[in-house]
């Protein structure tokens, strides 16, 4: 079987093709073995965190193409994997402009890719979805922690491990309760108060995401809109799925469902028709990223809230188009929600710098020079306009900004982008 399947198609077709990208991965060394000539690779998402990655992706179609392309170029896309590993272990730096000193883009290597890319690469934007579904809206929306999560969120120490900081510090940011799920250190013990924590589980104003959620939720019921709620981590949906049940006394699988990885595919089906039914009750699904990435279908939703930042845009994006799909009837609202005073901003800036290179090397050429210069946009939005103004919640904000991340806050990457952000948080 092996070797009927190595040698005999003659056509290869591969669904989400920007999987195998990593050269050091199983799928990728076994894909590489293929010996089939006419290969053609789907994605929606085929830049997905540096140049190297898009490399070994079109190796896996054009197995011939690192032989046709210059060494200049070559070395350009394979040094990102080198600076990546020098970047990681001391310098632990979560400036943005520290990435643009150590990555130092070269645009004329960028316009070269992309030319050698032309002949076999074919971008459709996805005009279809503009003309049949009603629209899209993003909002990065700024939340000030109170006393207690603040303390915490500053005494997580970060200098050893960066993935251990960004993990603590993204549960944290949820709700200073998640701080118990963490691994601390002896200094790390010594701020947190277990039985207190312990205590606060059930409080959802105490965590400032958690927060902001339950009233999101309680505004969003009110006007007949159901929500979804994505994280990539499994303890604050669970936490936020107890607060709810807490809150509004709702029933799981009736008015709040959670999935996650661990369900199997009928059973994850059938709690996703019964989220999508609209004479259901459904009001809220919770879901792992990982879970709902890619191929399901969450069109009963119109609020989509990010509940963390990952490091990938794409994962983001993938999570955003379970709603934002063929069937849709509404337009779909989309909330970033970033804590104040944490990495998150210079993550979601990280984030921006990624989309605006998959940006350049994937601009349709027939539509690139139709594109605004600026995709910021005003639009209404009558549930964060009742949260911002509402006397109880204006304490809430750090600012709302409405705008497309990948043009908008990347033109200025670096010491400006610091003085364009706090100018535009502003509440809406």
């Amino acid at each position: 079987m092996r070797k009927t399947l190595l040698e005999v198609p003659g056509l290869l077709v591969l669904d989400e093709g920007h999987t195998p990208r990593n050269q050091t991965s199983q799928i990728w060394k076994v894909l590489s073995e293929i010996r089939t000539q006419r290969r053609i690779i789907l994605s929606g998402t085929p830049f997905q965190n540096n140049f190297l990655e898009l490399y070994n992706t079109i190796r896996v179609v054009r197995p011939s193409f690192p032989d046709t392309i210059p060494p200049d170029l070559k070395k350009f896309c394979q040094r990102r994997l080198m600076q990546e590993k020098r970047k990681e272990p001391k310098g632990f730096s979560w400036e943005p402009d520290s990435y643009v000193k150590t990555e130092n883009l070269n645009d004329e290597n960028i316009k070269q890719l992309k030319q050698l890319m032309d002949p076999f690469v074919h971008v459709h934007k996805g005009s279809i979805l503009l003309k049949t579904l009603p629209g899209l809206r993003d909002c990065v929306v700024t939340l000030m922690p109170d006393e207690l999560q603040k303390s915490l969120l500053e005494g997580i120490e970060g200098h050893l491990n960066t993935l251990t900081y960004d993990n603590k510090l993204a549960l944290v940011s949820v709700h200073p309760s998640l701080f118990l799920f963490c691994s601390l250190s002896a200094k790390e013990e010594s701020l947190a108060d277990k039985e207190h924590l312990e205590g606060l589980k059930l409080n959802p104003n105490v965590g400032v995401k958690t927060r902001f959620l339950v009233e999101f939720v309680r505004i969003c019921n009110a006007m007949n809109e159901k929500v979804l709620v994505f994280s990539q981590f499994l303890h604050p949906l669970t936490l936020i799925m107890e607060q709810l049940k807490s809150v509004f006394n709702w029933i799981e699988k009736k008015e709040v469902f959670y999935v996650n990885g661990r369900l199997d595919t009928k059973e994850r089906q059938s709690l996703i028709d019964s989220f999508n039914d609209p004479k259901g009750q459904a009001k809220i699904l919770l879901a792992s990223t990982k879970a709902c990435n890619e191929g399901i279908n969450l069109v009963g939703a119109s609020r989509v809230v990010l509940l963390d930042v990952v490091w990938n845009p794409s994962v983001e994006r993938q999570a955003i188009s379970r709603a934002y799909r063929i069937g849709q009837t509404k337009v779909v609202y989309t909330y970033h929600l970033i804590t104040h005073g944490t990495t998150e901003y210079s993550k979601y800036c990280l984030q921006a710098k990624k989309d605006r290179l998959s940006e350049l090397v994937f601009s349709a050429r027939e539509t690139e020079e139709d594109e605004p210069k600026s995709s910021a946009e005003e639009f209404e939005d009558e549930v964060l306009d009742k949260m911002v103004h509402h006397d109880k919640l204006k304490d809430l904000f750090g600012g709302c900004v409405v705008q497309r991340k990948e043009r908008d806050l990347v033109e200025n990457f670096g010491e400006q982008v610091t003085e364009e952000w706090d100018q535009q948080c502003k509440i809406k």
